[in-house]
């Protein structure tokens, strides 16, 4: 950064640190630790560091995503638990066995339609865990085996699980 720029912006900061619209916060960021250090950044190596959240950047898809550390990627896609979804989502493809991720890199390619169901342990609903009859949902101990059935909210304690109670 040049040092007119610099001091044009410490001069912004020193009136309540507003930024000219042109100018976002996370651009001034030069390299991956300093964006990431910064709240709302990101970085994506190609792009340097973006408007972004943990699940990726405001705009586009990044498939090697870095939000609170630089050596780790965060994977976009795996916000979506379903195959449906996933398939649709921009950059994303639905791996068998394994769920969504950025153009299907755990799995060598993933699949364009959803003839396999999502893994239990992605489904983060009550009716989406039990849709299928494949999977049982676990509400601190109390078993439910049937969309119909589930109560009308969820615990951080509930999760999916394959059916092993349910028959």
């Amino acid at each position: 950064m040049n040092s007119a720029r610099f001091i044009a912006l410490a001069a912004l900061c020193l009136t309540g640190c507003l930024l000219a619209p042109d100018e976002p916060f996370c651009d001034f960021a030069e390299d991956c630790a300093e964006c990431t250090g910064r709240d709302g950044c990101g970085w994506c190596p190609g792009r340097g560091c973006v408007d972004g959240n943990s699940l990726g950047p405001d705009e586009g898809i990044c498939a090697d995503w870095r939000w609170d550390d630089c050596t780790v990627a965060v994977d976009p896609c795996r916000v979506h638990a379903l195959c449906d979804r996933c398939v649709l989502a921009t950059g994303c493809a639905w791996c068998p066995g394994d769920g969504c991720s950025a153009f299907g890199q755990a799995c060598g390619g993933g699949v364009a339609t959803c003839d396999e169901p999502a893994p239990c342990g992605a489904r983060t609903t009550c009716e989406a865990c039990t849709d299928d009859g494949l999977c049982e949902w676990d509400n601190r101990g109390i078993v439910y085996c049937s969309a119909f059935d589930c109560p009308g909210f969820t615990t951080v304690d509930d999760g999916c699980l394959p059916r092993t109670f349910c028959l």
